[in-house]
């Protein structure tokens, strides 16, 4: 997370998709700890990561920034949405 958030890469990002994204660890401590209130995080991923991510952003109270989606970007044709920055870090 670190390198990422040093790197400069999310700078002016308004919309993340976080491809891969897991239980959504990284997107949410992103909103927590290094992003504006006004950046929010897509967290793609297959069915039963998604739910686990699902139930972290509940539990971390940051859905207002972090939406998650179930998908499969090897087969999905598209992504879900239109995003200024793509994460591709666990994939």
């Amino acid at each position: 997370i670190n390198r990422l958030v040093d790197s400069d890469s999310l700078n002016g990002s308004k919309n993340i998709l976080d491809v891969g994204g897991g239980d959504g660890t990284i997107a949410i401590s992103l909103v927590k700890e290094h992003l504006p209130t006004d950046v929010n995080i897509t967290v793609y991923n297959l069915p039963a990561s998604a739910e686990l991510a699902r139930r972290n952003v509940e539990f971390y109270e940051c859905s207002g920034q972090v939406q998650v989606v179930d998908g499969n970007f090897l087969e999905d044709t598209d992504f879900p949405g239109r995003y200024d920055t793509i994460i591709f870090n666990r994939v």
